[in-house]
């Protein structure tokens, strides 16, 4: 299946919860709601240490007035423009 995403897109950082209502990725939680730019994709975790399957992620240069770049999960990512 091919992705919504690509590099380029403006997208804003979402919250995700998992069935128990608990934030899925809490490691982005000062990031939601944040807008920025996809500037690359890759397969893999937010921790490395976590042991749970690698999943597709982009990484994202806020617009915050710095160089910050993170890497958000796919589906915390909310598409802006096309």
């Amino acid at each position: 299946m091919e992705s919504k995403y690509r590099n380029g897109l403006k997208v804003r950082i979402i919250e995700v919860r998992d069935q128990n209502g608990h934030l899925k990725y809490p490691q982005i939680q000062e990031y939601i709601n944040k807008t920025g730019i996809i500037v690359r994709g890759f397969v893999g975790r937010i921790d490395p240490t976590d042991k749970v399957k690698p999943f597709p992620s982009w990484v994202v240069h806020l617009d915050t007035g710095t160089e910050t770049k993170i890497p958000i999960p796919e589906e915390a990512l909310e598409l802006l423009d096309k």
